[in-house]
């Protein structure tokens, strides 16, 4: 500033020195301020363009951790509507078997009126027997079959419970209302 223009009447020197003075460290302090403020709106834009950038990955890993918990949930329902075909079936096969033993039951029966009457019908005896023989061959077949099929089961059974727990605890540990 030219110092015509600084001078006002009345003033002296030195005051005109020390708002001039006074003038200077103001701006100055301005100046350091607004540098500040700039540095703080690149500083936050920084850390917003990183959290932007961050997001990315993790909206990411939860459209494949909801479409792994779809896959999971659907594959543990077709398991169990599987399972529940297979044991209805085996129901109607133990309901079967039954009717078959009764069936035997009713023909071991007949057989114990025959053997009554054994003086008369010997030769009908014999073929009786060798029906019999025949009847717990397969019952015996029969059993050891069913045997094995149970075994079977209770291997699946125990198969599926050491699989299915662990899947329904991490299911049910991944739900909001578990925490």
């Amino acid at each position: 500033m030219d110092e015509q223009q600084t001078k006002a009447p009345g003033m002296s020197d030195e005051t005109r020195e020390a708002l001039l003075a006074t003038l200077k460290s103001m701006e100055k302090t301005f100046a350091g301020l607004h540098e500040d403020n700039n540095d703080r709106e690149r500083i936050q834009e920084n850390k917003i363009r990183i959290l932007k950038i961050m997001a990315i990955p993790i909206i990411i890993l939860i459209v494949i951790a909801a479409a792994h918990l779809y896959h999971v949930v659907v594959v543990m329902e077709d398991a169990m509507s599987n399972m529940s075909g297979k044991m209805s079936q085996m129901a109607v096969d133990m309901h079967a078997m039954s009717g078959n033993m009764q069936s035997m039951n009713d023909t071991m029966h007949d057989m114990s009126g025959g053997i009554a009457n054994m003086s008369n019908q010997m030769t009908v005896m014999r073929g009786d027997m060798s029906n019999m023989r025949e009847n717990m061959g397969s019952m015996s077949t029969n059993m050891a079959r069913m045997s094995h099929d149970m075994n079977l089961m209770n291997r699946s059974v125990g198969m599926m419970s050491h699989s299915v727990t662990p899947t329904m605890k991490g299911m049910r540990d991944m739900m909001p209302w578990s925490n």
